[in-house]
């Protein structure tokens, strides 16, 4: 499977998540082990990296940084 590939899949079971969720926020490393943790495999930081970008380039996420410095990812339009 292409990384290209790879990454709109991996977008696409994050927004799956955020339609049944819509209220929901995480980190990166939140969103890879408990969000994406059905698929039965490690999808590596870089390819969750880059869905994550894909979403926020399609205006589907936005993102805050947390005092602490973390990049919690959220869906448009929710505080």
């Amino acid at each position: 499977m292409t990384d290209d590939r790879h990454i709109r899949e991996v977008a696409e079971v994050i927004s799956r998540q955020l339609a049944s969720r819509p209220e929901a926020a995480d980190t990166a490393e939140g969103i890879a082990n408990w969000w994406l943790h059905s698929q039965r495999t490690e999808i590596a930081p870089a390819i969750v990296e880059a869905a994550l970008s894909l979403l926020v380039s399609r205006g589907q996420l936005v993102t805050a940084v947390e005092p602490g410095g973390r990049t919690l990812y959220r869906p448009f339009g929710k505080a």
